[in-house]
């Protein structure tokens, strides 16, 4: 396996929706954060380009933190939009061309602040190839049944990887 990007949420994040997640300057660690709230659905976008030599199985891990939660899951979903050039199926001006989601769940450390991570395989990935436009909407899932930490988690990075 090959890592592939390693975003910095707040960095590389774009917010983008009408929900989207906050990224939150930490005062007391002087960290960077996107910050995902534990009653509504927020979103935030990583954009980027491909890079050459992408193969295999693709997979991600989000890391981060919980605020203030200390037991429960919390939801993960992360959706693929990859564009080749002369790709004519969607305008990049008008519309957004997401692939399904993918989602999985990560079990909240026993305190808060502790590292959290939630890897999963993008099966749905928009036939995503080296090259290509790409764009992840990563979301917490905090209407799923499963989502039941409360308080805020604290998205620190974003990984990418392949079979290669």
């Amino acid at each position: 396996m090959a890592v592939r990007w390693i975003f910095d949420a707040f960095d590389s994040g774009k917010v983008l929706a009408a929900n989207s997640a906050e990224l939150l300057q930490l005062v007391s660690s002087r960290r960077g954060v996107a910050a995902f709230d534990d009653t509504t659905a927020e979103t935030i976008y990583l954009e980027s380009t491909a890079p050459s030599g992408l193969t295999g199985t693709i997979t991600c891990s989000a890391t981060g933190f919980m605020a203030s939660a200390e037991s429960g899951s919390i939801v993960v979903q992360v959706q693929v939009e990859a564009f080749s050039e002369g790709d004519n199926s969607a305008s990049m001006v008008t519309a957004c061309s997401f692939d399904t989601s993918n989602s999985a769940l990560g079990g909240v450390p026993a305190s808060a602040g502790v590292w959290l991570t939630v890897p999963q395989t993008l099966t749905d990935n928009d036939s995503m190839a080296a090259g290509d436009s790409v764009r992840f909407a990563i979301t917490r899932l905090v209407g799923h049944a499963s989502d039941n930490a409360t308080g805020d988690w604290y998205l620190k990075s974003f990984l990418v990887a392949d079979g290669s």
